[in-house]
């Protein structure tokens, strides 16, 4: 869904230029939440070769990412009352 708005779709081109965010660092960042997704699902597969604790952290890195994005998110979108971050969230 957000591959769609963020490249197929001009929304997000006209809250960004209202809220002067460059829509282009929240794109990079996507795919760097993208891949930052997959790592993670790679080390919770292969949580019987890890010790706990790499486990541990690595879960609270991906908590960390996500409460970032859903900043960024927050932000590109136009704010808490925007009805396309409500759309995202739902």
């Amino acid at each position: 869904m957000l591959l769609q708005f963020f490249y197929f779709s001009s929304w997000i081109g006209d809250t960004s230029s209202t809220l002067e965010v460059p829509v282009e660092y929240s794109r990079s960042f996507f795919w760097f939440y993208i891949s930052a997704n997959i790592l993670m699902a790679w080390v919770l597969l292969a949580n019987r070769r890890l010790k706990p604790n790499v486990i541990e952290w690595s879960v609270f890195a991906m908590c960390l990412i996500d409460g970032i994005f859903l900043g960024v998110l927050t932000l590109v979108t136009g704010g808490y009352n925007s009805s396309a971050l409500l759309a995202l969230l739902g």
